[in-house]
């Protein structure tokens, strides 16, 4: 039987999941308000003659935003495998009948309908439209750099893209791979079952350890109160 632990700290443990929901949500939507913006920024311009132009900061941005998007993803997964371990905690300990309900829910519904998997479907999709349209930039930008100066930036910048691209997919793959919440829940469990057992046993030898000095303490008692009574004139 495992300790029981105090309304205090179930209050804390829910509350601290509540503000790890909120983090993911705002990642999510920070991550949507950069995409915009950047695009915004390169996307090529119209000049005063009527001529396409690409800016020299659309080439390097492609990359910088495959970054950005890698480490938020990164962030916004990390963050929901701590929320799975908090309230598998609260499962085990039977603190929190309402994630036991939620997690029993969430591992019979389909993935694609999983709550928990919404910012990762988001950020594929950012991946993808963030892909193509630097793709689109790059044949626009071939069309209008033809010195060999221009030339060397423009693959220079290529090649920093396909390196930011290979690192956001590579944290994307990992952490599709690992989108079945079931699977990184029962690590979760045997993990807290080890600890919660252990703690277990650490009490219950405690428990023993004191029950014999309380006895040890009653007999040595008991044995001078007898010698009192027999050294009594």
């Amino acid at each position: 039987m495992y300790k029981q632990i105090s309304a205090t700290d179930i209050s804390k443990l829910h509350n601290e999941v509540n503000l790890y929901i909120n983090q993911r949500l705002i990642i999510t939507t920070t991550a949507i308000t950069v995409f915009g913006v950047v695009a915004g920024l390169i996307a090529p311009v119209t000049s005063t003659t009527g001529n396409t132009e690409v800016r020299s900061l659309s080439l390097i941005l492609p990359a910088v935003l495959m970054v950005i998007f890698g480490v938020m993803l990164w962030y916004c997964q990390s963050i929901l495998q701590q929320i799975h371990a908090l309230s598998t905690y609260l499962v085990e300990t039977k603190a929190s009948a309402w994630e036991d309900h939620y997690q029993r829910f969430d591992d019979d519904i389909s993935l694609r309908s999983s709550v928990s998997n919404l910012p990762l479907y988001v950020f594929a999709a950012l991946g993808f439209f963030s892909v193509l349209l630097s793709i689109a930039m790059y044949v626009i930008a071939l069309e209008h750099y033809s010195s060999e100066e221009k030339m060397g930036v423009f693959y220079i910048s290529i090649a920093a893209f396909v390196a930011a691209s290979a690192f956001y997919w590579f944290i994307f793959i990992n952490f599709w791979n690992k989108k079945d919440p079931k699977k990184f829940r029962k690590r979760a469990r045997k993990h807290w079952r080890k600890v919660l057992d252990e703690q277990a046993e650490e009490d219950f030898t405690s428990m023993r350890v004191l029950a014999r000095l309380s006895e040890a303490s009653f007999a040595a008692v008991w044995e001078n109160t007898e010698d009192d009574v027999y050294n009594e004139p």
